[in-house]
């Protein structure tokens, strides 16, 4: 789906334009891997590799889905 096509979708959901904008702005970002930055921090804090925004949405792709029968 299209950011444009998303972003109509929000608001005709009544989620506030700026919001809409914001989370448009930051998919563009994303999109373009403006996040995929990782420093050692969280290894140096807690021993454990940090996991990319990529990986963590693919792992957890059910949670991002919408249970269409829900409704």
């Amino acid at each position: 789906m299209r950011v444009s096509a998303w972003s109509e979708k929000l608001l005709a959901a009544d989620i506030p334009p700026h919001i809409v904008k914001h989370l448009s702005v930051m998919t563009e970002l994303n999109k373009q891997g403006r996040y995929e930055r990782m420093t050692d921090d969280l290894f140096k804090l807690t021993g454990q590799t940090p996991t990319s925004m990529y990986n963590f949405v693919k792992l957890h792709a059910a949670e991002f889905t919408r249970d269409e029968t829900a409704d």
